[in-house]
């Protein structure tokens, strides 16, 4: 899960910035004030990371039931502790071979690199 946080973090920097925000100046009510950021950040996560893509298909089941017990206990995350930890698990559980680690765009990047022209700014 890691490797799919960076990979976030470096494609979404500004979605994952805006929601942590959100999030930490929302205590109690993030699960509604920050609804929009949430869907801004899964979106871009969506778009860019193939990684994500593949742990939200291989683990589906472990982030629904993740979710559902944040909506249920909005006030109290830290009772979605044991959900959080199978998610975890689940996304550890080792990647196929053949995964992609990075979505279209870092995949151009990369080609661009190993043939030699860059568009850095």
């Amino acid at each position: 899960m890691q490797n799919a946080l960076d990979e976030v973090a470096r494609m979404c920097n500004t979605e994952l910035e805006a929601y942590t925000q959100c999030v930490d100046a929302n205590p109690r009510t993030w699960q509604v004030e920050c609804a929009s950021g949430k869907s801004a950040l899964t979106a871009c996560a969506a778009k860019h990371s193939g990684l994500v893509n593949h742990i939200k298909e291989r683990c589906r089941g472990e982030i629904e039931q993740y979710e559902r017990c944040l909506k249920a206990n909005a006030a109290r995350p830290d009772t979605c502790l044991p959900q959080l930890h199978r998610m975890w698990d689940c996304t550890e559980g080792g990647r196929p071979a053949n995964a992609h680690q990075c979505g279209p765009d870092c995949e151009h990047a990369r080609q661009q690199q190993s043939s030699g022209t860059t568009n850095a700014p």
